[in-house]
């Protein structure tokens, strides 16, 4: 529905005028403006089974996707209606947040990171619906930032170490990954769900027998409490839950079950750190997770100045300008994909990329930062991809190729562009500066790029084209540069200009170092009246002693330890003129101890 005049249209459907909230229409202050940012999708589908020419089965399914642009929130509204038996009606109402960028961890960025989804259903010709709440947000600890992190800061130590290694310009570090996984958890859960009071007794039976299972299931975790009963029996069930990370081996969440005149508290309910929606990963992604413990395989990060490799190396992007870079590719006999890099602007760190999977080469600039869309070529074609439009091409015989654009909920954050294969087994996720490359465990040491080999070996990256391992990564970088004959030359690293001024000065290695005054020297640090002499830390008199501790001796004593009260005799340990006193060794006219042993025992 191009026309803006439209965008007024609401679906003709009962479920839509009976649940629908007065937030879905006039919640969007666009449809009257001249912004015009509402963006807006229905589908409507119908199923019909038909037996000889008679209608049997009909079915009818709408979908309707409401997103603003100066919004951080989706509406999504799904009604399903069989008009056929088995009557049943499902209406969903979802309100779900819009992703933040996975390239950039932000910790004061909150905005609304809140999942809202009801759903109603309705068996046969009853009065009222079955109703299911759910709630998802962040918890205290989340919401504090950096504030939460002083208590437990051993737990927690990727957050401030994102922040420095973004405040360096390596956006892409193996820190802020963790640090952007651990804030997109929504760990505060709330779930309510009501048994209609006029509802069959078939239904309620089985709906009851649901609650009774749940706490048989629980009933390790659980402790039960008796509530007061209300005049009128509802059934009004709701589970809270909230998961914590104060234990950084297991995660436990803590919960309360409200029933009809019981309470049940949940303790030390041990789930996966990634059961709970995350804003950042996708239901597999997730998944992954919890089958690799948090460590699923890795992506090669590429960002503005820095690389992280498959083997979770990093080291510093130098590059010259019109030249491009081969990041990733296939080096065995099938040469199945390939990722080339072509810097834009040093300065800003824009890039444009290659990709080639099988026959097809696909090029993907920058995305546009305002229009949320891209214009990319695959096979010298072009097409447009942007939020509401995606490019599905055949690539490699039945196979697909998905290009797919979505917005980040950060007010100064770009789009990022996504490339997948039908295959799964290559995944691109690029926004004009930083991308994430993922490919198959199946390449395990048959790549070669600037994502090193992926042999899982962090001390065997820097491999060249030649095969030669190098211990320069600017000998690497360069090594796979082409495009012109200086791109195979390293480039010499330039210090910032404040640091040439301090080498510039007569005598620079007084300058580049702290004085004597900064730093402590051998007059100052450590001398005996700063740093505890025998007079102060430790005293023969106070710990330990002659007595108490081996003194002058390099060995113990026979006074000290052992005697042959205390411990066995000289027939099965050494004594005192066999073992060392303080003669370095036994001397030469005593036999050694177990040669005297033997000759006794022979």
């Amino acid at each position: 529905e191009t026309p803006y005049e439209r965008m007024h249209y609401k679906p003709a459907t009962p479920g839509y005028e009976t649940y629908e909230s007065e937030e879905s229409y006039d919640y969007y202050p666009e449809y009257n403006q001249w912004n015009k940012t509402l963006v807006k999708h229905v589908l409507n589908v119908t199923l019909e089974g038909k037996h000889e020419g008679s209608l049997k089965k009909l079915t009818k399914l709408d979908f309707a996707y409401y997103h603003t642009l100066n919004k951080t929130l989706k509406h999504y509204y799904v009604d399903v209606k069989t008009l056929t038996r088995p009557l049943v009606s499902v209406f969903l109402n979802l309100t779900h947040p819009v992703p933040p960028s996975p390239f950039w961890y932000q910790p004061s960025f909150v905005g609304k990171d809140l999942v809202n989804a009801t759903l109603y259903v309705t068996v046969g010709n009853e009065p009222e619906p079955f109703v299911l709440t759910y709630n998802a947000t962040k918890t205290v600890q989340q919401l504090k930032g950096l504030h939460a992190y002083d208590a437990t800061p051993l737990l927690h130590w990727f957050v401030p170490q994102c922040l420095a290694d973004q405040y360096a310009g390596n956006t892409v570090s193996y820190a802020c990954r963790l640090a952007t996984v651990h804030d997109a958890h929504l760990n505060k859960q709330v779930v309510a769900f009501k048994v209609p009071t006029q509802v069959s007794p078939k239904v309620k039976s089985v709906a009851l027998k649901f609650l009774s299972y749940l706490k048989f299931r629980m009933f390790p975790y659980a402790t039960f409490y008796a509530l007061p009963l209300t005049e009128q029996e509802e059934y009004y069930v709701v589970f809270k839950l909230n998961k914590t990370d104060v234990n950084p081996y297991v995660t436990v969440a803590h919960g309360e079950l409200l029933l009809p005149g019981e309470k049940v508290v949940l303790t030390d309910l041990k789930l996966s750190k990634y059961l709970v929606p995350n804003l950042v990963l996708s239901g597999l992604d997730r998944l992954k997770h919890s089958v690799f413990e948090g460590h699923p395989h890795p992506p090669c990060s590429v960002g503005k100045n820095w690389v992280r490799t498959y083997d979770n190396v990093s080291y510093p992007l130098e590059v010259r300008p019109n030249c491009k870079y081969l990041v990733t590719s296939d080096c065995s006999a099938k040469h199945d994909f390939a990722v080339v890099a072509q810097p834009l602007d040093l300065t800003v760190g824009t890039k444009k990329l290659i990709v080639q999977l099988g026959p097809t080469v696909v090029e993907l600039p920058p995305p546009d930062l305002y229009k949320a869309e891209v214009l990319l070529t695959v096979n010298g074609t072009y097409y447009v991809a942007n939020t509401t439009q995606d490019v599905v091409l055949p690539y490699k015989w039945d196979r697909k190729l998905l290009v797919t654009v979505y917005p980040t909920s950060g007010p100064h954050d770009p789009p990022v562009v996504k490339l997948t294969n039908s295959l799964k087994t290559f995944k691109l996720l690029f926004d004009g500066v930083n991308f994430f490359v993922w490919v198959n465990p199946l390449y395990q040491g048959k790549t070669c790029g600037l994502c090193s080999n992926y042999d899982n070996e962090p001390y065997h990256e820097f491999v060249t084209p030649e095969n030669w391992l190098v211990s320069n990564y600017s000998e690497f970088v360069a090594s796979y540069g082409f495009g012109l004959p200086q791109c195979k030359e390293p480039l010499v690293y330039t210090l910032p200009v404040h640091y040439l001024e301090e080498l510039k000065k007569p005598l620079g290695y007084e300058s580049s170092y702290p004085t004597h005054r900064e730093y402590p020297t051998h007059h100052e640090y450590p001398t005996h009246r700063e740093y505890p002499t025998h007079r102060e830390y430790p005293t023969r008199h106070e710990y330990p002693t002659r007595h108490e501790y081996p003194t002058h001796h390099k060995y113990p004593t026979h006074h000290e330890y052992p005697t042959r009260h205390e411990y066995p005799t000289h027939h099965e340990y050494p004594t005192r003129h066999e073992y060392p006193t303080h003669h370095k060794y036994p001397p030469h006219h005593e036999p050694y101890p177990y040669t005297a042993n033997l000759q006794r025992e022979g």
